[in-house]
């Protein structure tokens, strides 16, 4: 419950209250946006990001380059290079052309690894992944030494409203345990 309480708060959503017993129950005003709500409440939120074998890369099951498609599953079973433990913050921002943008801060062995990653892979690709699926495959344009990336993401693209998203990546994922009811 804390954690889907820290989503709701995060999202924006005044007050709100919740009970707990067999079920968890969350009363909500009308004013909440109803999409972004019932994604923060539904997304088990497990994030992972993925390098992508870059082109050229082929055997002879797996030929040519990965393709990331968004909303999809990877084609295949790539290893994360660290998941939903390594982000210490997220935020909605604005890309360079002043389109919808995800920042995401970095906790430090994450910030550690992508810095190492990155600069070792301009120009590749990685995949930001939510339970499963593809979020957002940018392109790494430069080594990231710091930890803090914003990666513009299309709003027709996102499988939810960008503030839900958010909520998502800064509160935490939900237990392994969860089981969403009926």
């Amino acid at each position: 419950m804390d954690i889907l309480s820290a989503r709701l708060r995060t999202l924006g959503v005044g007050t709100f209250t919740a009970a707990a017993g067999q079920a968890i129950t969350f009363t909500l005003p009308a004013s909440a946006n109803g999409a972004a709500v019932k994604a923060v409440l539904s997304t088990t939120g497990q994030v992972a990001f993925v390098p992508l074998p870059p082109a050229g890369y082929g055997t002879a099951t797996q030929p040519g380059p990965m393709e990331a498609v968004l909303g999809e599953p990877l084609p295949s079973q790539e290893v994360p290079l660290f998941g939903s433990d390594q982000i210490a913050g997220a935020q909605a921002t604005a890309d360079a052309s002043g389109g919808p943008a995800l920042g995401i801060s970095l906790a430090s062995e994450g910030a550690r690894l992508f810095a190492a990653y990155s600069s070792a892979h301009v120009g590749e690709f990685f995949a930001l992944m939510l339970d499963g699926r593809v979020v957002a495959a940018p392109v790494i344009q430069s080594a990231v030494p710091g930890g803090a990336l914003n990666l513009g993401l299309p709003a027709d693209s996102l499988p939810m409203p960008l503030d839900a998203l958010v909520a998502i990546m800064a509160s935490g994922p939900l237990p392994d345990s969860w089981k969403q009811g009926p």
